[in-house]
């Protein structure tokens, strides 16, 4: 037992480094059931949540009410906490069954969430008709498209061609963006009617792509698993407590049986004594 949770412990303290990579989320919070979990990010962030659980995957939290498992969690925790907080600057969950559904009937469970705050959607970028708009994460990360519009709605850029209309986007701006960005380290997009379509024949037109970066999926997985393991560590830690107070039991049955075994010796020795003891009586 020893030498396993000396080896999962090493191995969590590598995968930590690794799943490190840019500022990480804070350690999980978590609150017991019924309860509410709040999140908030400093001026200029929001929230990016990285995972999710509702249920229960060890006893070490939250224990006061039923634990009957500790091997349920609902299908929907990443969705619903994401769908209440994802890119917001504050949000609050109820760890609820209402909210997630009941994954284990009869458990006292418990609400747990990491997520990290990043910055917000950087003011647009944007490049003029025939030109490219490069966009670049730092390592570990990936992008995340906001908004995007190619087309035209202002006459404050791009201004050296003919403008027609200052009403006009292409329908596809958004969709061929994601398509060459979404989730990537780097991309480069074309602000060209090969591209998008010409929404406004005869009017010069501009790309503008709001953007932010965000951890990278391969990130977010190593960060689920180093979670998953710090779990199990935790129910390692739980056996190896049981184990010892169950030899301290055993002991202590132990120095009870041999407390009775001493005690019987004694009063076989005192009714030896006394039949030697009447015996003698008997001779005289």
């Amino acid at each position: 037992m020893d030498h396993r949770w000396a080896c999962l412990t090493l191995f969590l303290v590598l995968l930590a480094d690794t799943a490190r990579g840019q500022a990480g989320p804070s350690g999980p919070r978590r609150v017991c059931e019924n309860q509410r979990l709040s999140i908030s990010c400093p001026a200029g962030q929001q929230i990016n949540i990285v995972s999710a659980l509702y249920g229960r995957t060890t006893g070490a939290f939250c224990p006061s009410g039923p634990i009957r498992t500790t091997n349920c969690r609902s299908s929907t925790s990443l969705t619903r906490v994401r769908t209440s907080c994802q890119g917001k600057p504050t949000c609050s969950v109820s760890a609820s069954n209402s909210v997630f559904g009941d994954p284990c009937v009869g458990t006292h469970k418990y609400l747990e969430v990491s997520s990290t705050c990043i910055p917000g959607p950087s003011g647009p970028r944007r490049v003029c008709e025939n030109q490219r708009l490069s966009i670049s994460c730092p390592a570990g990360q990936q992008i995340n498209i906001v908004s995007a519009l190619y087309g035209r709605t202002t006459g404050a850029f791009c201004p050296s061609g003919p403008i027609r209309t200052t009403n006009c986007r292409s329908s596809t701006s958004l969709t061929r963006v994601r398509t060459s960005c979404q989730g990537k380290p780097t991309c480069s997009v074309s602000a060209s009617n090969s591209v998008f379509g010409d929404p406004c024949v005869g009017t010069h037109k501009y790309l503008e792509v709001s953007s932010t970066c965000i951890p990278s999926k391969r990130m977010v997985e190593a960060r689920e698993t180093l979670q998953d393991l710090r779990d199990v560590l935790l129910d390692l830690e739980e056996a190896v407590e049981i184990e010892q107070e169950t030899r301290e039991l055993e002991d202590m049955a132990e120095d009870v049986d041999m407390a009775e075994d001493a005690e019987k010796e004694v009063r076989e020795l005192e009714e030896i004594e006394e039949n030697a003891g009447m015996a003698a009586e008997d001779d005289e």
